[in-house]
């Protein structure tokens, strides 16, 4: 009986074993082929189960660890993307740099990288830049310079290093200013150095300094000619405000001139009257200027007269002449006119130039006179008339003077003298002049 117990006990066990390994079996698969799926990359699939046992709070920490490693890997992926996305950015702005750049490790002296413009400017292609080091691109006699300039940078003492010698793959050289910076790159310290070709500013500056020079030298040569030449132009100066003085001496002896003086342009439109002018004709300046001179015409002068005078004085010549003009009141006048050419430097008649003077009153003067002198003339010729009979009147009285007197000579000139006195005095102041000779010598013979 005890027997039959044990084993039906050790079959109910074994059923419970089988039972329990069958159900904790299947979860425990289901699992396993999750975490595979998982590792195989699909990280969506989770463990399905509702049990509460371990099993189940087994499942929910698998499915925990699924979806916190589903989302470390998304942002692991997000961040590798900006990574790539970065690197890419500054792989095209390092490309893209017009200056050469190298990166540098500072302990070994290689070069870790360097951009497509220092490629171009050393010679050497990409991948063989990575295999240099400084004193490969620098000549050997400038290394202990260079070398010291760089250290310079690496320890921050300074950022710029000028005038650098670079040697490229063919053997040249060129200058370049070297402006560094560090930078990190996983986790390791280099020192990026920006490389400026200055070989074409150097013979700028070079030609700069010959033509700065050349230049120097010129205004030496234009001081000493701006020495002489002020000395030469105070001297102008002086010699202008003397012509200035004599020409305003000039001018005030124009302005103050007892004379009219008129200038005219070529034309003959005037441009310039004296004071003189206004006070002999009444016309202001402003009433003249450029007007023709003919506005002082009073239509006496032939036309033929003014043609001639226009062809002399055009023609180079001087005329001089009279002129009977017509004031602004309507008053006649004489005045007595030079007009001559004005000319440049060239000697081409620019102007002319006319200087009166006013001759009413001499004119007026001279009419008188004229006249007088016809009166005069009038009663010397009715006075002169009878001389040849007075002359023989004369001679007789005289010899009647002489008989008279007898031989004394002496009283016969006096007698003669104080008769023929008389005789002028009663010409003068009576009408005697007119009168027979005979009848005169014979009316004064009975004074002697």
């Amino acid at each position: 009986m005890r027997c039959f117990f044990a084993y039906v006990s050790a079959g109910v066990v074994t059923g419970l074993g089988i039972s329990f390994a069958v159900s904790t079996s299947k979860p425990i698969r289901e699992v396993k082929d999750a975490a595979e799926r998982f590792a195989g990359g699909d990280l969506d699939y989770r463990v399905k189960t509702t049990r509460r046992d371990e099993i189940g709070v087994l499942a929910g920490s698998f499915n925990a660890m699924a979806e916190k490693l589903k989302e470390e890997i998304a942002e692991h992926k997000r961040t590798g993307e900006v990574l790539r996305e970065s690197e890419q950015r500054f792989r095209t702005i390092f490309d893209s740099v017009i200056d050469g750049v190298l990166i540098t490790d500072i302990e070994t002296k290689e070069f870790y990288a360097g951009n497509t413009a220092i490629c171009h400017m050393l010679g050497y292609p990409a991948e063989e830049i990575k295999n240099l080091k400084i004193a490969d691109i620098h000549p050997k006699e400038e290394i202990s310079f260079v070398m010291e300039q760089f250290e310079k940078q690496a320890k921050g003492e300074t950022t710029l290093a000028k005038d650098i010698p670079v040697q490229r793959k063919n053997g040249t050289v060129f200058y370049a200013d070297i402006n560094t910076s560090r930078v990190t790159f996983d986790g390791k310290t280099y020192l990026m150095g920006i490389f400026r070709d200055i070989t074409t500013r150097k013979a700028i500056e070079d030609a700069l300094r010959v033509l700065n020079d050349s230049l120097e030298q010129r205004i030496a040569e234009r001081t000493v000619a701006l020495v002489q030449a002020n000395k030469e132009l105070t001297m102008e100066i002086a010699q202008r405000r003397r012509t200035e003085g004599e020409l305003r001496k000039l001018f005030n002896a124009v302005e103050q001139s007892p004379c009219s003086v008129v200038i005219t342009d070529v034309q003959g439109k005037i441009e310039y009257v004296n004071p003189k002018f206004s006070r002999a004709t009444g016309y202001a300046p402003e009433e003249v200027i450029g007007q023709n001179p003919r506005v002082l015409k009073s239509g006496e002068k032939p036309s033929e007269e003014y043609k001639r005078l226009w062809d002399t004085i055009t023609s180079g010549g001087e005329w001089e002449g009279e002129f009977h003009n017509k004031r602004k009141n309507g008053e006649l006048y004489w005045e007595y006119a030079s007009i001559s050419p004005i000319r440049n430097h060239e000697g081409v008649i620019t102007h002319f130039v006319a200087i009166k003077e006013d001759i009413t009153e001499r004119k007026r003067t001279e009419e008188e006179l004229r006249k007088q002198r016809d009166h005069l003339e009038y009663l010397t010729n009715r006075l002169i008339a009878p001389t040849k009979s007075w002359k023989r009147s004369a001679t007789r009285y005289r010899m009647t003077c002489v008989r008279r007197c007898g031989a004394s000579m002496a009283l016969a000139r006096r007698c003669w003298k104080i008769a023929l006195t008389s005789w002028m005095h009663r010409a003068k102041t009576t009408s005697i002049g007119c009168a027979r000779p005979a009848s005169i010598w014979g009316s004064l013979s009975m004074t002697c």
